[in-house]
Protein backbone atom coordinates (compact mmCIF):
# COMPACT_ATOMS: atom_id res chain seq x y z
CA UNK A 1 0.00 0.00 0.00
CA UNK A 2 1.42 3.14 -0.86
CA UNK A 3 2.03 6.26 1.17
CA UNK A 4 -0.85 8.17 -1.09
CA UNK A 5 -3.54 5.45 -0.76
CA UNK A 6 -2.26 5.68 3.25
CA UNK A 7 -2.99 9.21 3.32
CA UNK A 8 -6.34 8.79 1.31
CA UNK A 9 -8.00 6.03 3.97
CA UNK A 10 -6.77 8.42 7.14
CA UNK A 11 -8.94 11.15 5.38
CA UNK A 12 -11.74 9.45 4.63
CA UNK A 13 -12.01 7.52 8.05
CA UNK A 14 -11.26 11.05 10.01
CA UNK A 15 -14.23 12.77 8.15
CA UNK A 16 -16.04 9.69 8.46
CA UNK A 17 -15.31 9.90 12.55
CA UNK A 18 -16.29 13.09 12.15
CA UNK A 19 -19.29 13.31 10.37
CA UNK A 20 -20.52 10.16 12.79
CA UNK A 21 -20.10 12.12 15.65
CA UNK A 22 -22.04 14.83 14.32
CA UNK A 23 -25.12 12.78 13.51
CA UNK A 24 -28.13 12.87 15.86
CA UNK A 25 -30.43 10.07 16.04
CA UNK A 26 -33.13 8.90 14.13
CA UNK A 27 -36.17 11.53 14.11
CA UNK A 28 -38.63 8.56 13.50
CA UNK A 29 -38.07 5.19 13.57
CA UNK A 30 -37.71 3.67 10.17
CA UNK A 31 -40.80 1.56 8.77
CA UNK A 32 -41.53 -1.36 7.02
CA UNK A 33 -41.44 -1.04 3.28
CA UNK A 34 -45.15 -2.27 2.64
CA UNK A 35 -46.14 0.12 5.43
CA UNK A 36 -45.10 3.08 2.80
CA UNK A 37 -47.21 2.07 0.09
CA UNK A 38 -49.07 4.33 -2.58
CA UNK A 39 -52.69 3.79 -4.20
CA UNK A 40 -51.53 2.07 -6.59
CA UNK A 41 -48.45 0.05 -5.04
CA UNK A 42 -48.41 -4.37 -5.46
CA UNK A 43 -45.30 -6.13 -4.28
CA UNK A 44 -43.78 -8.89 -6.36
CA UNK A 45 -41.25 -11.50 -4.74
CA UNK A 46 -38.40 -12.07 -6.67
CA UNK A 47 -35.63 -14.44 -5.30
CA UNK A 48 -36.74 -13.78 -1.90
CA UNK A 49 -36.87 -9.58 -2.44
CA UNK A 50 -40.37 -7.54 -2.78
CA UNK A 51 -39.86 -5.55 -5.46
CA UNK A 52 -42.12 -2.73 -5.23
CA UNK A 53 -44.40 -2.16 -8.66
CA UNK A 54 -46.71 -0.03 -10.71
CA UNK A 55 -48.35 -1.97 -13.24
CA UNK A 56 -51.63 -0.94 -15.53
CA UNK A 57 -52.82 -3.05 -18.66
CA UNK A 58 -54.12 0.13 -19.72
CA UNK A 59 -54.57 -0.46 -24.03
CA UNK A 60 -51.95 -2.90 -23.81
CA UNK A 61 -54.05 -5.89 -24.92
CA UNK A 62 -55.37 -3.61 -28.11
CA UNK A 63 -52.30 -2.09 -29.00
CA UNK A 64 -49.97 -4.54 -27.77
CA UNK A 65 -47.44 -2.41 -26.82
CA UNK A 66 -45.83 -2.62 -23.35
CA UNK A 67 -43.69 -0.49 -21.85
CA UNK A 68 -41.19 -0.71 -18.68
CA UNK A 69 -40.50 2.37 -17.09
CA UNK A 70 -36.80 2.57 -15.47
CA UNK A 71 -36.11 5.15 -12.78
CA UNK A 72 -33.16 6.76 -12.66
CA UNK A 73 -30.24 6.87 -9.23
CA UNK A 74 -31.38 8.10 -6.03
CA UNK A 75 -35.02 7.54 -7.47
CA UNK A 76 -38.09 5.40 -7.67
CA UNK A 77 -41.68 5.11 -9.39
CA UNK A 78 -42.83 8.76 -8.68
CA UNK A 79 -41.21 9.90 -11.06
CA UNK A 80 -42.77 8.71 -13.30
CA UNK A 81 -46.40 9.82 -11.64
CA UNK A 82 -47.16 12.32 -13.92
CA UNK A 83 -46.63 10.43 -17.16
CA UNK A 84 -47.77 6.80 -16.04
CA UNK A 85 -51.46 7.67 -17.07
CA UNK A 86 -50.56 8.92 -20.48
CA UNK A 87 -48.37 5.68 -21.04
CA UNK A 88 -50.97 3.63 -20.29
CA UNK A 89 -53.46 5.52 -22.80
CA UNK A 90 -50.83 3.77 -25.74
CA UNK A 91 -50.35 0.48 -24.14
CA UNK A 92 -49.41 -1.59 -20.60
CA UNK A 93 -47.31 0.11 -18.41
CA UNK A 94 -44.77 -1.23 -15.87
CA UNK A 95 -42.79 0.76 -13.40
CA UNK A 96 -40.65 -0.89 -10.41
CA UNK A 97 -38.20 0.26 -8.08
CA UNK A 98 -34.59 -1.16 -8.60
CA UNK A 99 -32.96 -2.89 -5.41
CA UNK A 100 -31.73 0.11 -3.01
CA UNK A 101 -34.18 2.71 -3.86
CA UNK A 102 -37.66 3.17 -3.71
CA UNK A 103 -40.29 1.21 -1.69
CA UNK A 104 -38.72 -2.08 -2.80
CA UNK A 105 -37.19 -3.98 -0.08
CA UNK A 106 -33.84 -3.77 1.74
CA UNK A 107 -32.42 -6.88 1.76
CA UNK A 108 -28.79 -7.16 2.71
CA UNK A 109 -26.49 -9.56 0.84
CA UNK A 110 -25.88 -11.52 3.76
CA UNK A 111 -29.49 -12.38 4.29
CA UNK A 112 -30.00 -12.82 0.65
CA UNK A 113 -27.35 -15.17 -0.09
CA UNK A 114 -26.23 -13.23 -2.95
CA UNK A 115 -25.71 -9.12 -3.30
CA UNK A 116 -28.89 -7.97 -5.03
CA UNK A 117 -27.41 -4.69 -5.62
CA UNK A 118 -24.76 -5.63 -8.58
CA UNK A 119 -25.49 -4.46 -12.35
CA UNK A 120 -25.63 -8.34 -13.34
CA UNK A 121 -28.67 -8.72 -10.96
CA UNK A 122 -30.41 -5.67 -12.47
CA UNK A 123 -30.40 -7.71 -15.63
CA UNK A 124 -31.91 -10.87 -13.90
CA UNK A 125 -34.69 -8.89 -12.03
CA UNK A 126 -35.59 -7.68 -15.10
CA UNK A 127 -35.75 -10.37 -16.88
CA UNK A 128 -38.10 -12.07 -14.19
CA UNK A 129 -40.26 -9.22 -13.94
CA UNK A 130 -40.91 -9.54 -17.58
CA UNK A 131 -41.90 -13.06 -17.24
CA UNK A 132 -43.82 -13.10 -14.16
CA UNK A 133 -46.22 -10.01 -16.08
CA UNK A 134 -45.84 -12.30 -19.28
CA UNK A 135 -44.13 -9.53 -21.10
CA UNK A 136 -42.23 -10.92 -24.62
CA UNK A 137 -41.21 -7.79 -25.94
CA UNK A 138 -41.14 -4.70 -24.68
CA UNK A 139 -40.02 -0.62 -25.20
CA UNK A 140 -37.69 -0.01 -22.36
CA UNK A 141 -37.79 3.37 -20.87
CA UNK A 142 -34.67 4.54 -18.71
CA UNK A 143 -34.32 8.01 -17.33
CA UNK A 144 -30.37 8.78 -16.48
CA UNK A 145 -28.68 5.86 -14.62
CA UNK A 146 -32.32 3.58 -15.98
CA UNK A 147 -30.96 4.57 -18.99
CA UNK A 148 -27.52 2.15 -18.62
CA UNK A 149 -30.04 -0.51 -17.16
CA UNK A 150 -32.36 -0.12 -20.29
CA UNK A 151 -28.84 -0.39 -22.86
CA UNK A 152 -27.22 -2.59 -20.88
CA UNK A 153 -30.55 -5.11 -21.30
CA UNK A 154 -31.12 -4.47 -25.12
CA UNK A 155 -27.64 -5.83 -25.86
CA UNK A 156 -28.13 -8.47 -23.89
CA UNK A 157 -31.11 -9.63 -24.80
CA UNK A 158 -32.34 -7.92 -27.80
CA UNK A 159 -35.10 -10.28 -28.59
CA UNK A 160 -37.29 -8.98 -25.55
CA UNK A 161 -36.99 -5.44 -26.33
CA UNK A 162 -38.91 -3.78 -29.22
CA UNK A 163 -37.51 -0.36 -28.50
CA UNK A 164 -35.80 2.24 -26.33
CA UNK A 165 -36.44 5.85 -25.12
CA UNK A 166 -33.69 7.13 -23.09
CA UNK A 167 -34.03 10.00 -21.17
CA UNK A 168 -31.19 11.98 -20.09
CA UNK A 169 -29.27 8.32 -19.82
CA UNK A 170 -25.96 8.75 -17.73
CA UNK A 171 -24.34 6.25 -20.72
CA UNK A 172 -20.97 8.44 -20.70
CA UNK A 173 -21.07 9.11 -16.86
CA UNK A 174 -18.02 7.91 -15.26
CA UNK A 175 -17.72 6.09 -11.89
CA UNK A 176 -17.51 8.63 -9.20
CA UNK A 177 -14.72 7.56 -7.24
CA UNK A 178 -11.56 7.16 -7.85
CA UNK A 179 -9.44 4.61 -8.47
CA UNK A 180 -7.58 5.09 -5.60
CA UNK A 181 -10.59 4.82 -3.15
CA UNK A 182 -11.59 1.58 -4.31
CA UNK A 183 -10.18 -0.58 -1.88
CA UNK A 184 -10.78 2.22 1.26
CA UNK A 185 -14.37 1.88 0.65
CA UNK A 186 -14.19 -2.75 2.44
CA UNK A 187 -12.13 -0.90 5.34
CA UNK A 188 -13.92 -2.57 8.32
CA UNK A 189 -13.77 1.40 9.97
CA UNK A 190 -15.59 2.75 6.48
CA UNK A 191 -18.15 -0.77 6.64
CA UNK A 192 -18.94 0.70 10.04
CA UNK A 193 -19.18 4.56 9.56
CA UNK A 194 -20.24 5.16 6.27
CA UNK A 195 -23.64 4.04 5.80
CA UNK A 196 -25.09 6.60 8.23
CA UNK A 197 -22.61 8.88 6.61
CA UNK A 198 -23.13 8.50 3.55
CA UNK A 199 -27.00 8.87 4.43
CA UNK A 200 -27.17 11.91 5.98
CA UNK A 201 -25.46 13.94 3.44
CA UNK A 202 -27.52 12.08 0.87
CA UNK A 203 -30.53 13.31 2.90
CA UNK A 204 -29.23 16.75 3.19
CA UNK A 205 -28.48 16.98 -0.33
CA UNK A 206 -31.58 16.15 -1.33
CA UNK A 207 -32.88 20.03 -2.00
CA UNK A 208 -29.78 21.06 -3.90
CA UNK A 209 -29.76 17.88 -5.59
CA UNK A 210 -33.11 18.78 -6.93
CA UNK A 211 -32.61 22.24 -7.71
CA UNK A 212 -29.71 21.06 -9.83
CA UNK A 213 -31.66 18.40 -11.45
CA UNK A 214 -34.77 21.32 -12.75
CA UNK A 215 -34.49 23.85 -14.99
CA UNK A 216 -37.09 26.01 -12.89
CA UNK A 217 -36.71 25.14 -9.13
CA UNK A 218 -39.54 27.62 -8.17
CA UNK A 219 -41.70 24.29 -9.41
CA UNK A 220 -40.04 22.19 -6.91
CA UNK A 221 -42.58 21.87 -3.84
CA UNK A 222 -41.81 20.55 -0.44
CA UNK A 223 -44.66 18.05 -1.37
CA UNK A 224 -42.13 17.06 -3.87
CA UNK A 225 -39.34 17.01 -2.22
CA UNK A 226 -41.04 14.96 0.77
CA UNK A 227 -41.90 12.18 -2.17
CA UNK A 228 -38.73 12.12 -3.26
CA UNK A 229 -37.47 10.89 0.53
CA UNK A 230 -40.31 8.52 1.36
CA UNK A 231 -37.68 5.88 0.40
CA UNK A 232 -35.24 7.29 3.30
CA UNK A 233 -38.13 5.71 6.28
CA UNK A 234 -37.52 2.28 4.93
CA UNK A 235 -35.89 -0.13 7.13
CA UNK A 236 -32.32 -0.36 6.07
CA UNK A 237 -31.90 1.65 3.30
CA UNK A 238 -29.08 3.46 4.31
CA UNK A 239 -27.30 0.21 4.24
CA UNK A 240 -28.52 -0.89 1.36
CA UNK A 241 -27.68 2.31 -0.22
CA UNK A 242 -24.16 1.78 0.79
CA UNK A 243 -24.15 -1.82 -0.72
CA UNK A 244 -25.63 -0.40 -3.92
CA UNK A 245 -22.82 2.25 -4.04
CA UNK A 246 -20.10 -0.39 -3.44
CA UNK A 247 -21.42 -2.51 -6.04
CA UNK A 248 -21.49 -0.41 -8.55
CA UNK A 249 -17.93 1.16 -8.39
CA UNK A 250 -17.10 -0.06 -11.70
CA UNK A 251 -19.59 0.58 -14.72
CA UNK A 252 -19.55 -1.84 -17.58
CA UNK A 253 -18.06 -0.67 -20.27
CA UNK A 254 -20.58 -0.48 -23.11
CA UNK A 255 -19.25 2.18 -24.98
CA UNK A 256 -17.79 0.49 -27.42
CA UNK A 257 -20.60 -1.75 -27.39
CA UNK A 258 -23.37 0.77 -29.15
CA UNK A 259 -23.34 0.55 -32.65
CA UNK A 260 -24.77 -2.72 -32.52
CA UNK A 261 -27.90 -1.66 -30.81
CA UNK A 262 -30.41 -2.06 -34.08
CA UNK A 263 -33.88 -0.83 -32.06
CA UNK A 264 -35.41 2.14 -32.87
CA UNK A 265 -34.23 4.63 -30.10
CA UNK A 266 -35.52 8.05 -28.88
CA UNK A 267 -33.55 10.16 -27.01
CA UNK A 268 -35.55 12.93 -24.85
CA UNK A 269 -32.98 15.67 -23.44
CA UNK A 270 -33.90 18.54 -21.22
CA UNK A 271 -32.01 21.42 -23.14
CA UNK A 272 -30.50 22.76 -19.86
CA UNK A 273 -29.63 19.48 -17.82
CA UNK A 274 -26.67 20.15 -15.71
CA UNK A 275 -26.81 16.30 -14.74
CA UNK A 276 -25.49 14.71 -17.97
CA UNK A 277 -24.52 17.23 -20.61
CA UNK A 278 -26.39 17.41 -23.71
CA UNK A 279 -23.35 16.82 -25.76
CA UNK A 280 -23.72 13.44 -25.16
CA UNK A 281 -26.78 13.61 -26.99
CA UNK A 282 -24.63 13.86 -29.82
CA UNK A 283 -22.29 11.11 -29.08
CA UNK A 284 -25.41 8.80 -28.77
CA UNK A 285 -26.72 9.98 -32.52
CA UNK A 286 -23.42 9.07 -34.12
CA UNK A 287 -23.15 5.57 -33.14
CA UNK A 288 -26.41 4.28 -32.38
CA UNK A 289 -28.01 3.20 -35.89
CA UNK A 290 -31.40 4.58 -35.23
CA UNK A 291 -32.00 7.11 -33.15
CA UNK A 292 -34.46 10.46 -32.52
CA UNK A 293 -33.75 13.05 -30.72
CA UNK A 294 -36.08 15.28 -29.46
CA UNK A 295 -34.62 18.71 -26.73
CA UNK A 296 -37.09 19.93 -24.74
CA UNK A 297 -36.59 23.74 -23.75
CA UNK A 298 -36.24 25.18 -20.51
CA UNK A 299 -35.85 21.76 -18.87
CA UNK A 300 -33.10 19.94 -16.84
CA UNK A 301 -32.21 16.90 -15.93
CA UNK A 302 -35.91 15.28 -15.23
CA UNK A 303 -38.41 16.34 -18.10
CA UNK A 304 -41.00 13.33 -17.04
CA UNK A 305 -41.41 15.97 -14.19
CA UNK A 306 -40.49 19.20 -15.39
CA UNK A 307 -42.13 19.43 -18.67
CA UNK A 308 -44.80 16.18 -18.67
CA UNK A 309 -46.74 17.15 -21.35
CA UNK A 310 -43.65 17.71 -23.76
CA UNK A 311 -42.44 14.90 -22.55
CA UNK A 312 -45.04 12.22 -23.31
CA UNK A 313 -45.95 14.50 -26.57
CA UNK A 314 -42.32 13.43 -27.54
CA UNK A 315 -43.09 9.85 -26.69
CA UNK A 316 -46.70 9.53 -28.75
CA UNK A 317 -45.26 10.99 -31.93
CA UNK A 318 -42.17 8.82 -32.31
CA UNK A 319 -44.72 5.85 -31.23
CA UNK A 320 -46.63 6.73 -33.98
CA UNK A 321 -43.76 7.05 -36.71
CA UNK A 322 -42.79 3.50 -35.44
CA UNK A 323 -46.25 2.46 -37.07
CA UNK A 324 -48.13 1.52 -33.92
CA UNK A 325 -51.27 2.46 -33.90
CA UNK A 326 -53.06 3.51 -30.35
Amino acid sequence: MDLRLIVVISLIVFALAYGISTLSQRDNPLMDHRDLAQPYSTFLTVDGIDIHVRYELGNGSRTGINFVLLHGFASWIYTWDQVFEEFAKMGSVLAYDRPGFGLTERVLPDEAGFNPYTPEYQIELLSAILDHYDLERVILVGHSAGGVIAVRYALEHPERVKALVLVDPAIYIKPPFPEVLKETLTLLEVEKLGPRFFARRFVDFADVGMKLSWYDSSKITSERIEKFLLPTKVKNWDLALWEFMKANLDQTDIERKLGSINLPTLLIWGKNDRIVSPEDAQKLLEVLPDATLVVVDKCGHVPQEETPQGFIRAVENWIKTLGMDF
